[in-house]
């Protein structure tokens, strides 16, 4: 058949496209009679493709078939890992196809969860029997004719009783830890089947979850895309799971009469059974991490018959289900995504806009982005869909998922030339844009007036982190090249002019909020930083030397310029035998840790875990020259329990006392003075650790940092 044919056949019921951006419905629409004759000028569109899956197709077909030839000729084995009280029964239908079966079970031999595996033959003819007589710890179940997919998995599943079942084709293969992850879903017991990320042979996406149109027509999500595109990448609930591996509540599958038998022999039976289940109050959850490929349409001998009986079956979903499907759209492109979340399409959620995934362990305003993300993702008010607009793209999720949950939504892709048509995608979904930094607020605004309209119906919540303008002035002062007042004061309101779009705005302090409030923004809340205060158990006399803990990599930040200025001017004041050892931890350019290393300091590097080097410190050094917001890294050594001395710079960002909360100087003799202060008198230091630790705790608490967040959400007053 020629594949144009095919999918405009098909394509509108199955959402078989090659690539998420051709829609074969539309192309049917278009080109009707394309779809009588299997003619049109759009082949460039689909030949590609559907040539790569093909011969994907045939390359898989044949390494198995090598395989299968190899095992049938060697004393090789299957033997499948087994316990007495297997929580899952994994279900394989069988007809022919002895060679994908083969694949499909040493897959599941490698599987780290044992099950009681059921191979059901109907009735091969092939080598398939040879195949099975060589398999260990599975029950096989040998009918004498073929009764079809929909039967033969319903006496399966009539027999099953393990609290779980799995549909498991034999043109599919799983990873080692799937059956293991699809179950710490399932345990759920809202959750009626648990559907995985299948992929094509080509390594491209089958479905990530699929959807049903109004019409009854399926979709398999973001069918075509890369495996690892970020909108396939997090948790939801789905209309349904390919049958390909479906896991499935054993329970509830029997109260439900298992598949129905309307949709013998095969195709749409998985579709009305997950719908079933949701009338029922049970859940379909699609989980990332569930990984499966799989080989279409393998089983069949005639695949335009195939088709066929999936149109036909179409209309039976549109017939059984109509009350659950009225209100959708109709195959309409454009409202792909939103159809694909439809569980949460009345509860519209937080769009946040920044420049990356903001992970701890990469310290700068990171970890504070962090903590507003999880506030976010934690309030419970729809879901979270992260735009990182400077994100390099990556294939391990694992540290995402580690680090924020399987639920939230990221997608890296979009980058800032990509957010006005993410947004677009995605409209409805959300009702919230929190939007961090001022260049991405300008970016946001820029596409809003290219587009007009974009934003309607959505709050701007813009979370200001620090105001850009206020360091530059001081950096220029630093360079011998001051502003002159009109221009610092055209610089800061410039940056301030795009918050009073916004309909709230979070500063980090007092001083940045009546900026932004003098300026004409409404709504200026201030949004501190979230710390718990843990200080280190270790004595004043259990510690030495001096701790500096900071981004060293790019030469005119403000740390390369304090630790030059701390030890071209500070540190010769002492003298050389008596000079207190210095350790900077931190990433660090080579000719910088060369540099500093030369001037007698200990470099580290990047760690893993700061606190050791914070613990067994007596002072933390800030000696910041130029800087906006709040210093984070002032704040967590408080809450580790080590002194700091700082520059009146960071007292005023800080709000704090100095000479209670933390000594500061800006002189390099007064500087020297404080530091010795601090190492050499317990009282002192004693006493300016817990003064330091008292503020932590009012100024940081993690409670009032979320709660802030909420508020600011719903739209409330603090």
């Amino acid at each position: 058949m020629n594949p144009l044919a095919h999918y405009l056949i098909a394509g509108r019921s199955e959402g078989r496209d090659p690539t998420g951006d051709t829609c074969s419905g539309r192309l049917a629409a278009k080109h009707p009679q394309a779809r009588l004759e299997g003619q049109s000028t759009n082949t460039d569109l689909i030949e590609p493709a559907a040539a790569d899956l093909d011969r994907a197709k045939a390359d898989r077909a044949q390494q198995a078939r090598v395989r299968l030839a190899q095992f049938l000729e060697s004393s090789e084995r299957i033997r499948l890992p087994q316990t007495e009280l297997p929580e899952v029964t994994v279900i394989v239908v069988v007809w022919n196809q002895a060679h994908f079966t083969l694949a499909c079970l040493e897959s599941v031999a490698c599987s780290i969860t044992p099950a009681l595996v059921v191979v059901i033959d109907n009735a091969s003819t092939d080598q398939t029997a040879d195949l099975l007589d060589r398999v260990e710890g599975a029950q096989v179940v040998r009918n004498t004719s073929n009764l079809g997919f929909v039967e033969a998995v319903n006496a399966g599943l009539q027999a099953s009783t393990t609290p779980f079942t799995l549909l498991l084709n034999n043109d599919a293969t799983i990873s080692a830890n799937a059956i293991q992850q699809a179950l710490e879903v399932a345990r759920d017991p809202s959750v009626g089947a648990v559907a995985a990320r299948i992929l094509m042979p080509t390594g491209l996406l089958q479905e990530a979850g699929s959807f049903l149109w109004r019409d009854g027509s399926a979709q398999g999500y973001l069918r075509g895309q890369s495996a690892t595109i970020g909108a396939a990448m997090h948790r939801r609930d789905v209309d349904f799971g390919s049958g390909a591996f479906l896991l499935l509540r054993t329970e509830v599958a029997h109260n439900l009469g298992g598949f129905e038998e309307a949709f013998k022999p095969a195709y749409g039976e998985e579709v009305d059974l997950c719908l079933r289940m949701h009338a029922a109050g049970y859940r379909t959850v699609y989980d990332p991490r569930v990984v499966v490929e799989h080989v279409e349409f393998a089983s069949s001998t005639d695949p335009s018959a195939a088709l066929a009986l999936q149109d036909a079956h179409r209309h039976l979903i549109e017939e059984r289900h109509k009350p659950a499907l009225t209100h959708r759209p109709l195959g309409d492109l454009k409202m792909a995504h939103r159809v694909a979340h439809w569980a949460t399409r009345d509860r519209p959620g937080v769009l946040v806009v920044d420049d990356r995934i903001p992970f701890m362990h990469e310290g700068s305003g990171n970890p504070r982005a962090r903590e507003v993300l999880l506030a976010i993702t934690s309030s419970n008010r729809g879901p979270t869909l992260l735009a990182p607009t400077s994100q390099d793209l990556f294939t391990d999720w694992a540290p995402v998922w580690d680090e924020f949950g399987l639920e939230l939504e990221v997608y890296p892709e979009a980058g800032m030339a990509g957010l006005e048509r993410l947004l677009q995608q995605h409209a409805g979904r959300y009702d919230r844009i929190w939007v961090s930094r001022n260049h991405n607020l300008h970016r946001l605004l820029a596409a809003e007036q290219q587009n007009p309209g974009l934003l309607d119906g959505v709050r701007l919540l813009y979370d200001a982190e620090a105001v850009t303008a206020v360091r530059g002035a001081q950096q220029a002062v630093l360079a011998g090249t001051p502003w002159t007042d009109d221009h610092a004061a055209a610089a800061v309101a410039a940056e301030c002019a795009g918050a009073r779009r916004a309909d709230a705005v979070l500063a980090v302090n007092e001083a940045e909020a009546d900026l932004f409030r003098a300026h004409g923004a409404r709504n200026v809340q201030v949004l501190g930083h979230a710390l718990d205060v843990c200080p280190s158990p270790s004595a004043f006399a259990d510690r030495s030397g001096l701790v500096f803990v900071g981004r060293m990599a790019e030469e005119d930040s403000p740390n390369i310029d304090s630790l030059r200025w701390f030890l071209r001017e500070v540190w010769p004041l002492w003298l050389k035998r008596d000079r207190p050892a210095l350790t900077l931890v931190g990433r660090i350019q080579p000719d910088l840790a060369e540099e500093f290393s030369a001037q007698g300091a200990r470099i580290t590097g990047p760690v893993d875990d700061i606190r050791p080097y914070l613990d067994s410190a007596r002072v933390f050094l800030a000696p910041t020259r130029f800087a906006a917001g709040v210093p984070l890294k002032v704040l967590e050594a408080a809450a580790a329990g080590i002194p700091v001395v700082a520059t009146p710079l960071l007292v005023e960002q800080l709000g704090w006392t100095a000479g209670r909360d933390l000594h500061a100087a800006i002189d390099p003799l007064g500087f020297a003075v404080a530091v010795n202060r601090l190492l050499t008198s317990p009282q002192t230091w004693g006493t300016v650790r817990e003064a330091a630790l008292a503020r932590v705790r009012e100024d940081c608490d993690p409670a009032l940092f979320a709660a802030t967040i909420h508020q600011v959400l719903d739209g409330t007053s603090i």
